[in-house]
């Protein structure tokens, strides 16, 4: 995934932390604010999978989540199912 230059700069500028991941759940971008709420650098997060920011009792049910998305992708807010 590519994210264009202009677009980076303002997800970057945005002060609520963005994890971004692919289709299979592996993380490809990240703003400054996401560095610093988990305490990784860019770096060290940029290829993780998803599931690893997440507390081990929410990962298995987590990947069931984002595999129903992508099967049926809509508009809807965290959590909404």
């Amino acid at each position: 995934m590519r994210i264009d230059l202009p677009v980076r700069k303002i997800l970057d500028a945005v002060p609520d932390a963005l994890v971004v991941a692919d289709a299979t759940g592996v993380i490809v971008m990240v703003n400054p604010s996401a560095e610093v709420l988990f305490g990784y650098t860019k770096e060290e997060l940029i290829g993780l999978s998803i599931e690893g920011l997440m507390p081990e009792r929410f990962k298995a049910r987590h990947v069931q989540h984002r595999q129903h998305f992508l099967a049926h992708p809509r508009k809807r807010a965290i959590g909404e199912k």
